[in-house]
């Protein structure tokens, strides 16, 4: 489950749509995740800023790289706080915020699959992710219950 809240004001509707769908693009669509309540995903896009043409000492334009900046929070099914990531990237000094948005919005997917996944043999459906694989390690000591 993706959610967002916090987001600044100041961020247009737009970059918002754009990470979103592109967040759940990264997550869903090329896999492997599905929408379920046993990870949620809350982030809030916190530094914002376009890309600009400024007027230098000498009269001179001088491009100002743009950037986005987005702070992610995972949660477990029961609302344990399993893990977070801050991605932060620029649009180039020429670039779009386009490219900003998407390799946040990867670094992000990037993360949830190398931290929550366990990428193994088998049918999607019984591959664990790495929080239940760690669970697994856990040994009864002397019979008792963990």
């Amino acid at each position: 489950m993706v959610m967002e809240e916090g987001t600044l004001g100041s961020v247009p509707d737009g970059v918002r749509r754009e990470f979103r769908s592109t967040l759940a693009r990264y997550l869903y669509e090329r896999g492997p995740f599905r929408q379920g309540p046993e990870l949620r995903i809350l982030y809030a896009i916190t530094g914002y800023h376009p890309p600009e043409e400024r007027i230098g000492p000498d009269g001179e334009k001088i491009a100002v790289a743009g950037y986005l900046t987005a702070d992610v929070w995972f949660f477990n099914f029961v609302e344990k706080k399993i893990g977070s990531i801050r991605s932060h990237w620029e649009s180039g000094k020429s670039g779009s915020m386009d490219k900003a948005v998407a390799k946040c919005a990867r670094q992000v997917a990037s993360y949830a699959k190398r931290t929550f996944w366990y990428v193994g043999g088998g049918p999607e459906e019984d591959r664990l992710t790495k929080e239940e694989q760690q669970d697994g390690r856990w040994k009864a000591v002397n019979g008792m219950a963990r």
